[in-house]
């Protein structure tokens, strides 16, 4: 059970390469830019019967699942406070730049079921270039089947 992957399109069909291209202008007049991307289960689950639950290792049922982005060079090009990540795009407004994202308790399988990840790049980087640096860091977790 290791389908759960973000996608880029809401029917889950297109997997999210890793690599979230942004271009920005150098004289940062079109910051904020947002994205969309969605994390469901569609391997474990054909049917979207939702039959795969995910829940946090450390405490399963009660500690959050929480999303992340993480930073292996901090001080050299982007940062991780240039993120700010939401379950909906209103929350993008007010949620934390730089904050982890809690997607609750548990997430069941299958795309109706998937979890909208909204993120708003504000970036503060001038210099033209790639940034490879920043990634997504999900807490470790835990699969079982949905017993009914």
């Amino acid at each position: 059970m290791a389908g759960w992957k973000l996608y880029t399109d809401a029917a889950c069909t297109n997997e999210f390469g890793g690599t979230l291209q942004l271009v920005h202008r150098t004289d940062l007049s079109d910051n904020p830019q947002d994205k969309l991307l969605y994390y469901a289960n569609i391997d474990d689950d054909p049917g979207d019967n939702g039959v795969i639950q995910k829940q946090a290792e450390s405490n399963p049922g009660t500690d959050n699942i929480t999303l992340a982005i993480a930073d292996t060079d901090v001080g050299s090009g982007h940062e991780a406070s240039e993120i700010t990540l939401a379950t909906s795009a209103a929350d993008l407004d007010t949620n934390t730049s730089g904050a982890s994202l809690s997607l609750g308790t548990q997430l069941l399988s299958g795309v109706s079921n998937k979890q909208e990840i909204h993120i708003r790049v504000e970036n503060a980087v001038t210099t033209v270039g790639t940034s490879t640096e920043l990634s997504v860091d999900i807490v470790a977790t835990v699969d079982s089947t949905v017993t009914v």
